[in-house]
């Protein structure tokens, strides 16, 4: 009787170490939720800066765009002789962007210049981006 009891021991044995036990599942599908959650939060994070730079890259195209035109004008423009603000939309790249971005440019004529009759001119481009208004700016000197 010992025998067989030994023997009837040793199949129980080989019969709890061929699965895996509940906690055992549920410790691994916590550390790859926990995974998964952390490489989630990485992209999110990453398509933030992404479209961050897209925004920017087009504020300063517009502003090179508004330079230039602005350097083409004469003096006496009211460009550079009165404030002015106008507004310019520009199309998102991303899918996930929202279809397109509001800037507001607003140009400021400066009164006193380094140089005696010389111009210059202030430009301010203004946007939204989620809670947080970003603006760039770029001073002509002419």
């Amino acid at each position: 009787m010992i025998a067989t009891s030994s023997s009837t021991t040793g199949v129980r044995r080989r019969r709890r170490q061929r699965g895996m036990t509940l906690i055992e599942v549920m410790v691994a599908a916590a550390i790859f939720a926990v995974g998964v959650s952390g490489i989630l939060s990485a992209v999110g994070s990453y398509m933030q800066v992404i479209e961050h730079e897209r925004r920017l890259g087009d504020a300063w195209r517009i502003l090179q765009a508004e330079a230039g035109h602005l350097r083409t004008l004469p003096d006496s423009a009211p460009e550079w002789t009165s404030p002015s603000t106008s507004s310019v939309d520009s199309f998102g790249l991303l899918a996930a962007s929202p279809a397109t971005t509001k800037f507001k440019v607003e140009r400021t004529p400066a009164a006193d210049t380094p140089h005696a009759g010389a111009r210059q001119l202030k430009i301010v481009l203004r946007w939204q981006e989620r809670v947080l208004e970003r603006a760039v700016t770029l001073v002509i000197h002419r």
